[in-house]
């Protein structure tokens, strides 16, 4: 008798709280005002469980993401770098264009490859030689003004030995008394020697190449005289020279047929 009753001891307990629940409102109510905050803790412990499985689950696709943005980013970069040089290359174009001899057909257009700066040597290295049409002692200007001659012309490249290298010497002409002196360059910069002392040199006076031979066409700009050197007992006069050319950054040059 005792196990029959333990049998069904918690069928009529549950469904006397069944009756209670759902017939008498007061019992309801009050239970449901009592379980209530249980059941809306229990809704947001699940949502938080199931919110962050969500963002387990989204990991991978939120490495990816990011590692698209990531490149996509790069790839802007690596633009931005290319257009920048695009343009710093069309702006040494259009200055050197503007600026060389009317002739732009008697012009071959180089790039400067590589550059020796020793007080010793001064040189270029371009990325023409003889097969473009560039020939050993022939004439190189950057933006218009004779920068110095080829020494050397290999089939693709050349060697430029620049005017300021002090094995350089340059026969030149001071524009306004067409008096003729020898360019040099060295430590000290670009020096004119050998001038006669009966001749008046102007400080802004320009200097241009002088006629050598078929090699270098005469009437080249070099510069202007910035200083004159020589005293009142010196045999010759001298004077330093300067040229608006910045050989260390020389990227464009143009050899004179």
């Amino acid at each position: 008798m005792y196990n029959t009753w333990r049998k069904v001891q918690r069928p009529l307990i549950g469904l006397l709280f069944a009756i209670l629940v759902l017939f008498i409102p007061p019992v309801r109510n009050r239970i449901i005002v009592t379980l209530s905050p249980l059941v809306v803790t229990t809704r947001h412990v699940g949502e938080s469980v199931f919110d962050f499985a969500q963002l387990i689950a989204s990991i991978p696709t939120l490495s990816s993401e990011n590692g698209s943005l990531r490149s996509h980013i790069n790839e802007l970069q690596a633009l931005e770098v290319k257009q920048k040089e695009l343009a710093h290359e069309n702006e040494l174009l259009r200055k050197e264009l503007n600026l060389s001899p009317a002739q732009s057909d008697t012009l071959i257009a180089a790039q400067v490859i590589s550059r020796a700066s020793s007080v010793s040597q001064q040189q270029i290295v371009i990325n023409k030689g003889t097969k473009d049409g560039f020939t050993t002692g022939m004439a190189v200007v950057a933006q218009g003004y004779f920068i110095g001659q080829v020494e050397e012309a290999l089939e693709s490249t050349s060697r430029i030995d620049l005017i300021t290298s002090v094995r350089s010497l340059v026969p030149v002409v001071l524009q306004t008394s067409r008096s003729v002196g020898l360019l040099k360059g060295g430590a000290e910069g670009l020096v004119i020697d050998e001038i006669p002392r009966d001749v008046t040199i102007d400080s802004g006076e320009a200097l241009v190449t002088a006629n050598l031979g078929n090699v270098v066409r005469g009437g080249l700009p070099v510069g202007t005289v910035s200083a004159v050197l020589s005293g009142k007992s010196d045999v010759f006069q001298s004077a330093r020279i300067h040229s608006p050319i910045d050989f260390s950054r020389l990227e464009v040059v143009f050899g004179v047929k």
